[in-house]
């Protein structure tokens, strides 16, 4: 009796401090991603010069826009499996910048990347079932459109509309060739064989074309949000690896309501 006391008394404080960790996890969860969380703002800083768009980020500009680190879910999509979840794969990071002139947004991003991959050989595909993939989803609060964009390493690249998040679609529509992009890999696409080390990607998305689908002028009182995604696939690795700027509270990009306040500075 006395040992079955003693163990009791052994086990309260380690409960009590696994109920605190999980309350104060809780706690940050709701902070962060809450019905009363702020957006997280994302900044843009206009250009002085011109931007080349070679997937190289040399432009002055680059340099003077903040840097946004992507990040994985705050939490998993459905449910893990326990043996599945004992064998994580290692993070792959990425930071993007964001840069805008009176015609075009630009984006940059860096994605570290042991394995580049993308099998996509057509525009207007669903490449992120084929391969590696930098995602642009943009939208005003003003609308229920927006746009979801795809810069592939390999060039291929995607612009689709949404309606709305909810609404009924009887196709993709059609590629809109005003929306630019170009990449590099710094190693080799599409061999496993050997080890990569990243890829860089540019876009530039046309005012024209947000203020085209939306009626909503591209300036701050626009009321623009921002998310950026990445697939990224390695091979030996468990499953695909989601992360975006700014994080999201689960694995799914059409979480419109936790997309990034666009700030145009």
């Amino acid at each position: 009796m006395k040992a079955l006391s003693l163990l009791f008394r052994g086990l309260v404080p380690a409960l009590a401090v696994v109920l605190l960790a999980s309350c104060a996890h809780d706690d940050d969860f709701e902070k962060r991603f809450g019905a009363d969380a702020p957006r997280e703002k994302i900044i843009a800083v206009k250009a002085s010069g011109k931007i080349t768009l070679d997937g190289n980020l040399n432009e002055g500009a680059w340099a003077k826009a903040p840097a946004y680190a992507f990040q994985p879910p705050a939490r998993n999509y459905g449910v893990v499996m326990p043996k599945v979840a004992k064998n994580q794969d290692a993070f792959e990071p990425g930071m993007a910048k964001l840069v805008y002139d009176d015609k075009y947004l630009y984006i940059g991003a860096v994605l570290q990347d042991s394995d580049v991959v993308q099998y996509g050989k057509e525009d207007q595909a669903h490449l992120y079932l084929q391969g590696d993939l930098f995602e642009i989803f943009l939208k005003s609060e003003k609308s229920p459109k927006y746009w979801e964009l795809y810069a592939a390493p390999n060039g291929k690249k995607t612009t689709f509309i949404f309606e709305s998040r909810g609404y009924a679609r009887a196709d993709w529509g059609t590629l809109d060739p005003s929306f630019l992009t170009a990449a590099t890999v710094q190693g080799t696409i599409n061999n496993y064989n050997d080890k990569d080390k990243s890829w860089t990607v540019e876009v530039a998305i046309p005012l024209k074309m947000l203020q085209g689908l939306t009626g909503v002028k591209f300036d701050n009182a626009g009321k623009w949000t921002i998310l950026l995604g990445r697939y990224n696939y390695n091979f030996g690795q468990n499953r695909s690896q989601l992360s975006s700027v700014p994080q999201l509270p689960q694995g799914n990009y059409h979480l419109i309501e936790y997309y990034g306040e666009l700030v145009l500075k």
